[in-house]
């Protein structure tokens, strides 16, 4: 059945289904970065879902670069290096790419995303954020 207008309770109903539904993503530490109403969908049994991850990604924590890190110092005790029997082509370092890797990623963790009527200011003003972009 369709309703133009919910009642208050049913209102209430999607709004603690939104909460639980986002709160899940950062439980997980993520940010979704893209919350609107076209993102929130209603199963068949008329539950909210969130739904478009395209925006979604890891958000940083003291445990989110550890892998990172552990691959860095195995790259640096493999200490890679290529040879002139290489044509003389000059290959970056593994660590290099790593380093590089994780500079990139840094910068688009943190660029401009998502629905310009949605987005949190943090992402319109170019600052660093975190889950709070989600609320």
């Amino acid at each position: 059945m369709r309703e133009d207008i919910l009642s208050e309770d049913v209102a209430r109903l999607y709004i603690a289904e939104t909460i639980i539904a986002i709160s899940s993503i950062h439980q997980h530490n993520y940010g979704h970065r893209d919350i609107k109403p076209d993102n929130l969908i209603l199963d068949k049994n008329g539950h909210l879902k969130l739904s478009d991850f395209g925006l979604c990604k890891p958000l940083e924590n003291k445990y989110s670069y550890s892998f990172l890190l552990r691959a860095e110092d195995l790259t640096a005790q493999e200490s890679l290096t290529r040879n002139e029997a290489n044509s003389g082509v000059s290959w970056p370092m593994p660590k290099d790419q790593l380093l590089q890797w994780k500079r990139n990623r840094r910068v688009l963790a943190y660029s401009t995303v998502g629905t310009l009527d949605y987005m949190a200011p943090e992402i319109l003003l170019k600052k660093r954020y975190g889950m709070e972009c989600d609320w």
